[in-house]
């Protein structure tokens, strides 16, 4: 009889500690994420530490914790679960605490697609000491990673003809100032008619061009239009908006190893968790950065019509800039504020990333069609 009343004592103390430690187990408990660096670049990875910090007498034995993440930032080595409600990944850890105890554990996670994304949510369940029942609590722990488009070698960009591929791209229409001739050369079939210097091909027999240097202090400006088609809303093609701002920041890239100022717009939605980012960063010879952020926060979706865009940034078009305008789709208001702007002397530059090259032509401006990466 003694033993049965001591059995049914032990019970009733387990049971109250079991009860006690789901109750009070969220009490001075808490659970964060740390990162070393919240932006990366396409295919690199972020190292995340997962800090468990119990500040009470009371041990935890069964911890569970369930951490979300976009599905564009899987973790490296570690299986999850996948929720297609909203397209993420799900992962669970289980932990037992002792009192006041800090538990890390390290992972890492890798930014597989541009774009900038929001880890928050952890959802944690506490059970008894049996693990029979539990308690469960959901906490939003906010981190933002950017994950910044690759920059592709731009001799590796393929464009529709084969005299103007990567390298030879951004010399002729970027680095060339008609300002600055160096001297005369031998014709070759990429350059211009109009580059032709007569008077030495008379005297030489054969046809001689003027050789232009670079100047670094002229701006390039590229301009990223996500509009794929008429009404914008209805028509988001989010391949064709990856390549147009991959295009964009390696041609950013190679321009500024040279040496110039280069600027970035865009007409795109910009993603943004910790406040307003500007849809634009100004020409400078030292902002790839910004620009990788830009291209990384560009949405698919389309903040305002092109023509509206290029009718209210005329005032912010200058005579010391090339436009490089890299665009899937055109319609009639963009053409016309595209030739006023080009009759007005601006510089402007077209680069056709439709799958079907319809972008259409403008006179007096160069057009050219991105092909894809050649390997």
């Amino acid at each position: 009889m003694e033993g049965y009343f001591i059995f049914l004592f032990l019970t009733f103390v387990v049971l109250t500690l079991g009860y006690i430690t789901r109750k009070r187990g969220f009490y001075n408990l808490t659970i964060r994420r740390e990162l070393t660096n919240n932006a990366v670049v396409e295919g690199e990875e972020i190292k995340f530490t997962t800090v468990v910090e119990n500040k009470k007498w009371l041990p935890i034995s069964f911890l569970h914790v369930q951490e979300t993440f976009p599905f564009s930032l899987p973790r490296v080595s570690e299986d999850a679960m996948y929720n297609d409600n909203d397209k993420s990944l799900v992962y669970n850890n289980k932990y037992s605490v002792l009192w006041f105890e800090r538990i890390k554990r390290d992972y890492k996670v890798k930014g597989t697609k541009r774009g900038a994304y929001l880890v928050k949510d952890i959802s944690i369940s506490i059970g008894d000491l049996f693990g029979f029942s539990f308690e469960e609590k959901e906490l939003e722990d906010y981190k933002e990673v950017v994950v910044y488009p690759k920059l592709i070698d731009v001799s590796k960009l393929s464009f529709n003809t084969t005299s103007i591929q990567g390298d030879n791209i951004v010399k002729r229409w970027i680095y060339k100032d008609p300002l600055y001739i160096k001297g005369i050369r031998e014709y070759n079939v990429e350059d211009r008619m109009k580059d032709i210097h007569w008077q030495s091909s008379l005297k030489m027999s054969k046809l001689m061009v003027k050789d232009y240097d670079y100047t670094s202090e002229k701006e390039i400006v590229f301009i990223v239009n996500s509009q794929c088609g008429a009404p914008h809303w209805a028509t988001i093609n989010s391949d064709v908006i990856d390549n147009a701002i991959k295009v964009a920041v390696s041609l950013a890239a190679k321009a500024q190893s040279q040496g110039f100022a280069v600027g970035m717009w865009t007409n795109s939605q910009i993603v943004s968790f910790n406040g307003n980012v500007r849809s634009e960063v100004e020409p400078s010879a030292n902002n790839l950065k910004g620009i990788l952020e830009l291209g990384a926060r560009m949405d698919y979706f389309t903040k305002v019509e092109f023509n509206k865009y290029l009718e209210d940034k005329i005032k912010n078009f200058n005579h010391n800039a090339t436009y490089v305008v890299i665009t899937p789709f055109l319609d009639s208001d963009s053409e016309s504020i595209l030739r006023r702007l080009r009759r007005a002397g601006t510089i402007i530059k077209l680069i056709d990333v439709s799958k079907r090259g319809d972008v259409p032509s403008i006179d007096g401006i160069d057009k050219i069609l991105y092909k894809g990466e050649r390997t």
